[in-house]
Order: structure tokens, then C-alpha cells, then sequence
């Protein structure tokens, strides 16, 4: 098959969604393989998925690799096996029977498009995902396809023209981030991003306020992204994280930044590196 897709769910103690997110799969109009990833669950879900689901490819980390590096191991078997289409799925994600045919149907008419997202609604199907929402809400409605900067990557389509010229996620990103980081980098590669109003799917996470160390963390992450990016110079991305460990020093009178800020030094070269890597074809993977 020419519109040959992969799903690829990485999972982490998943029990809570992985019926319906395998379900989900099983019921697309089109037909699509399903790869699993576990990223070392302590709870029981890879028993269940052995046990309710024999036929499914899975397989387990000895640790928790991430996201990213989790998700490379299916991008690397995807390449491998001839797959037109990639569909990454969270494990507290589920599709519609009609998201995945009318992705594929979508890129197939606009080529340029290197990856595409379904509108992702909460769980009560009512309610956009606050975090898509953001981008939604910002973006310019005009046209079948909405062309935006990023989007998370609970639900994307990744053509296989998209995934040998960009290839896989950076190494510099463990969690959070590296989605941001792969669409700086399909952007750099000539790629458009879009939003396909006419697809629905779900993203299972209710609404909720980060703690202050979360706060944190989410900063450095992003303090990451634009080190990593090609067109934001180092300085802007460093003062940027700078003014958010201050005004975490004095709201929380906490000096938890400095772990932080000793990483960014310790990895500040190997950042560079993977930035430089991230330019090549099939950046992180073989081909």
C-alpha cells in the first residue's frame, strides 16, 4: 500500500487509557499497524497488552528512555518497513475512525504539509486540549489546512518524505520539548505544519495548574528549544530562563534553579552538537 501507516504509542504506566487508545486504532477506517514502545511501566500494562493483545508489536525498555528516544525506536522501524505515514499517539490519546483517512487524504493533496494534527478535544469531546487550544486560537483560520509554527505531538501524521529529511527527535530533550524542537526543525527543512479542522481526535488530561517547580522545569525545557533553534540567537534564549530563575528565587525563595542552570552548562556543547546533527538528513536515525 502506497498510504502504508505506522501508529507508534510509547507508554508509561497506561493502564488508565490503553483499551481505548488500542481500540481506537483497531476501529480507523484505515487500516493501520500499531507499534508499542514501553518506557519500563511498573504497573501492569505490558502484562495486558501481552495478554489482550497478542498480535501487537511491543517492546520493553529497561528504563524510561523519554519520550523522544522512545519514539525514535518506532520511527527507526517505520523507515525500515516502507511506511508512507506515521501516526504518533499518546497513551492518553484516542482516534476517531475518521482521523487517520482524513489526515493521509489531506497530505496526499498538499504534500507540503510534513506533519498534521487532528483538532485534539478533552476527553468530554466539548472542550479543545487548553494547550492546542493556545495555538488554535492564535492561528489563521483561513484554508482547508491551518498552517501553524508547532503543535504537540499527542496526535501527528508525519509523511515519509517529512521523516527521512528531518528524521527523528533530538537527544537533547528527555521530556516536554522535543515536539517544539522537531517542528523548528521541519520548518527548517522547508516543511509546513497544519491543523486539519475536519479531523477529531481526544487527549485525555484534565486542566490543571503546575506547581512552581513544574513552572521551572517547563522554563529550562523551553530554555532548550531555543538553544536548539536556528534562528534565535543564544543570548535571548539564556536571559529569557535568567528572569524566570529571579522571579523563582523571590516568590519561592528556593534556589532549585542552580540545578538547572549546572545542566545547561554541563550539556551547553552537546546541545550545540545535536543542533548541528539536527541540519542533516535523517537527523538521530539511519537511513
Amino acid at each position: 500500500m502506497k498510504d502504508k501507516a505506522l501508529v507508534i504509542v510509547v507508554t508509561y504506566n497506561a493502564m488508565q487509557w490503553i483499551d481505548q487508545c488500542i481500540q481506537s486504532v483497531y476501529s480507523s477506517k484505515h487500516p493501520l499497524d500499531l507499534f508499542i514502545i514501553d518506557n519500563a511501566s511498573s504497573d501492569k500494562t505490558v502484562e495486558h497488552i501481552k495478554e489482550n493483545y497478542a498480535d501487537l508489536k511491543i517492546i520493553q525498555n529497561k528504563k524510561n528512555l523519554g519520550f523522544g528516544a522512545a519514539n525514535n525506536i518506532g520511527l527507526q522501524y517505520a523507515i525500515d518497513h516502507n511506511y508512507s505515514y506515521v501516526y504518533l499517539l499518546n497513551q492518553d490519546a484516542w482516534i476517531q475512525p475518521n482521523t487517520v483517512p482524513t489526515l493521509i487524504n489531506e497530505c496526499e493533496r498538499h504534500p507540503e504539509f510534513g506533519i498534521l494534527s487532528p483538532m485534539q478535544f478533552q476527553a468530554n469531546c466539548a472542550h479543545l486540549d487548553s494547550d492546542f487550544n493556545l495555538i488554535f486560537s492564535r492561528s489563521n483560520h483561513s484554508g482547508e489546512i491551518i498552517s501553524v509554527n508547532n503543535v504537540m505531538a499527542a496526535h501527528w501524521l508525519i509523511s515519509r518524505k517529512c521523516l527521512l529529511e528531518v528524521g527523528g527527535f533530538s537527544p537533547t530533550f528527555h521530556h516536554y520539548g522535543e515536539d517544539d524542537n522537531y517542528c523548528d526543525r521541519a520548518r527548517f527543512k522547508e516543511f509546513k505544519i497544519g491543523i486539519v479542522p475536519s479531523a477529531i481526535a481526544i487527549h485525555d488530561r484534565e486542566n490543571r495548574i503546575d506547581p512552581p517547580e513544574k513552572k521551572l522545569y517547563l522554563s529550562f525545557v523551553r530554555t532548550l528549544v531555543f538553544l536548539s533553534d536556528f534562528e534565535r540567537s543564544d543570548l535571548f534564549a539564556v536571559y529569557g530562563f535568567a528572569c524566570d530563575c529571579v522571579k523563582y528565587l523571590f516568590r519561592e525563595r528556593s534556589f532549585s534553579f542552580v540545578k538547572y542552570i549546572k545542566d545547561l552548562l554541563l550539556k551547553y556543547k552537546q546541545i550545540k552538537t545535536n543542533k548541528t546533527i539536527s541540519k542533516s538528513r535523517t537527523a538521530f536515525l539511519n537511513n
